[in-house]
């Protein structure tokens, strides 16, 4: 990545040029309805899918503050055994498995991933391993 800029001429590279951070919502109510949006826009525009809410963070944005905008832009419940049943989720893996891991969840069978801290010989940097601490000990 560009850190430096030489001086002398106008810096052109904008602040997040490195990359984008993408988002997924998943929220699921005490009726086990889960909240899902239609695109009006992009691949799945036109196509009838529901999917979960999604989104990019914008520029020096937060995590939490943009899975919120993302929730609050056109989306609408349906029931999480009707939105796990579209054809789409069915044959596509990466879905499947997201629908595998919150129903899991939410029978409370799955407690997800915790970043635990680490040191390690390698770097001077703090280093983190993402893991089900459950399976663990309790790390």
């Amino acid at each position: 990545m560009l850190a430096y800029w030489i001086p002398g001429g106008t810096r052109t590279l904008p602040a997040n040029a490195s990359h984008r951070i993408g988002i997924g919502v998943f929220v699921m109510n005490e009726k086990r309805e889960v909240l899902v949006v239609q695109e009006n826009t992009g691949r799945f525009r036109g196509t009838g899918v529901w999917k979960f809410p999604t989104g990019v963070v914008n520029e020096g944005g937060d995590l939490c503050t943009a899975a919120v905008r993302e929730v609050k832009e056109e989306t609408a419940w349906m029931p999480f055994e009707e939105y796990a049943a579209q054809p789409f989720v069915q044959t596509n893996e990466l879905s499947n498995c997201i629908v595998d891991i919150c129903k899991a969840k939410e029978d409370r069978k799955y407690s997800g991933f915790v970043p635990v801290p680490t040191s390690s010989l390698f770097s001077y940097e703090k280093n983190y391993m993402y893991f089900n601490t459950r399976d663990f000990g309790g790390r």
